[in-house]
């Protein structure tokens, strides 16, 4: 991300993802310094609770009073989650990347033009 700020100094950075890979963001190589220097944008179902993702962050990154009125975003101390809860489909790229990973079938779960990329591409193997 450090490349993305000298790049773009004054501009307000996103790292768009899904819920399930948010929910993981602990694992993840320098994530500190990332829940610090962009805003998220978090794709999930309908229903999805905040909570859970609230549940992924560490405390210290909390703002000290919560943010009032937009239900769907978490403030941070120097960023904000914001959660995107319109996506339709009821499959998660974490279950196609699994299902790869196994050798089944992604057919009928990702688009047509998807599926030949990712098998061509010989990605998530």
């Amino acid at each position: 991300m450090g490349f993305f700020r000298n790049e773009f100094p004054r501009d307000k950075l996103y790292f768009i993802l899904g819920a399930d890979s948010f929910l993981e963001i602990q694992t993840w190589k320098d994530h500190e310094a990332l829940l610090d220097s962009c805003d998220f944008i978090i794709a999930s179902r309908p229903g999805f609770p905040l909570d859970q993702l609230r549940n992924a962050i560490p405390a210290k990154f909390f703002k000290a009073a919560p943010a009032r009125g937009n239900r769907q975003t978490i403030a941070l101390r120097n960023s904000e989650v914001h959660l995107l809860p319109a996506v339709r489909s009821h499959v998660s790229s974490t279950a196609v990347r699994e299902r790869l990973k196994r050798g089944d079938s992604i057919h009928g779960l990702v688009p047509h033009r998807v599926e030949d990329y990712i098998l061509q591409q010989a990605l998530y193997r």
